[in-house]
């Protein structure tokens, strides 16, 4: 673009810039140090704002290096912390948004959709301990249809609300004891049926995880 040269600036909100410019705006290639918030920004500029690829890094380790609009992370980036977690993916006015996939310092992930910064879609999540979640989320919640296998053996297909057991579901336990029916909160309540590894079946009602009222034996 025409009037465009290197120099340095200071801008309206307290960074030094160095780099390409055309009217005393940061546009161009550039460089810019915000020395009391610990954070630096190389690469693209458009206007003033940071935008297309350029990389951003914090005193304390924190770093993100990847496409930029407006001032905001937005396309594709991966931003990594110095304690080891990292996440790299889509991102949205300054938000994780699309598909990603987040890995934690302890050694669990996160692989699916996100929206407005939070695990929302379909994702399946790996603990660390072992064992997983493959399934919906909402707000960064389990929340829809979706199946969890502990470490312990344990496994739980079904419906989830707000994080936790809710609606209709099948779990089975190492011991071979079988549960099919509702849930509520975490807990089997309402209607549902219970075989036992010796085959011994209970056909009735349940009230926060246990038996209640009439059923068949």
């Amino acid at each position: 673009m025409g009037n465009s040269q290197s120099n340095c600036l200071t801008l309206p909100c307290g960074g030094e810039y160095e780099g390409e410019q055309w009217q005393l705006t940061p546009h161009g290639s550039g460089t810019c140090h915000w020395t009391k918030e610990g954070r630096m920004y190389q690469g693209e500029w458009k206007r003033g704002k940071m935008d297309g690829r350029g990389r951003e890094t914090f005193d304390h380790g924190m770093q993100y290096d990847g496409e930029w609009k407006d001032g905001l992370r937005h396309g594709h980036g991966e931003e990594t912390c110095p304690i080891g977690g990292s996440y790299k993916g889509g991102w949205s006015e300054g938000m994780r948004h699309g598909a990603g996939r987040q890995t934690c310092p302890l050694g669990g992930c996160y692989e699916g959709e996100w929206k407005k910064g939070m695990r929302d879609g379909k994702g399946k999540e790996r603990f660390s301990h072992g064992g997983s979640y493959d399934g919906q989320w909402k707000e960064g919640l389990r929340h829809g249809k979706g199946i969890e296998e502990l470490s312990s053996g344990r496994i739980y297909e079904g419906e989830w609300a707000d994080g936790k057991r809710n609606g209709q579901g099948i779990e089975i336990r190492p011991s071979g004891r079988r549960y099919e029916g509702e849930w509520r909160e975490d807990h089997k309540d309402g209607h549902g049926i219970e075989i036992l590894a010796d085959l011994t079946r209970f056909d009735g009602d349940w009230q926060h995880g246990k038996k209640h009222g009439k059923g068949k034996i």
